[in-house]
């Protein structure tokens, strides 16, 4: 799974899947560039977005929009 850049709300990524520091994003271009891809191979890109599964992910990010759970270690 990859997270997507938003550029009105970059920081989402802030809490994203990182593998030894490096964090692996898609920004709106590159999904845009995958999707004519596939699109060109006769393959339909459906981009999936995961919540509330990985929604614990964004309060990296902005805090004030997730609910503090006392059973959640970071």
């Amino acid at each position: 799974s990859t997270p997507l850049l938003y550029p009105n709300a970059a920081d989402l990524a802030k809490g994203a899947y990182s593998n030894a520091g490096t964090q692996y994003v898609h920004d709106v271009p590159s999904l845009q560039g995958l999707v004519a891809y596939g699109k060109a191979r006769g393959v339909r890109v459906v981009p999936e977005y995961d919540t509330p599964g990985h929604a614990a992910a964004w309060g990296e990010g902005y805090p004030g929009i997730t609910v503090q759970c006392p059973s959640y270690t970071q």
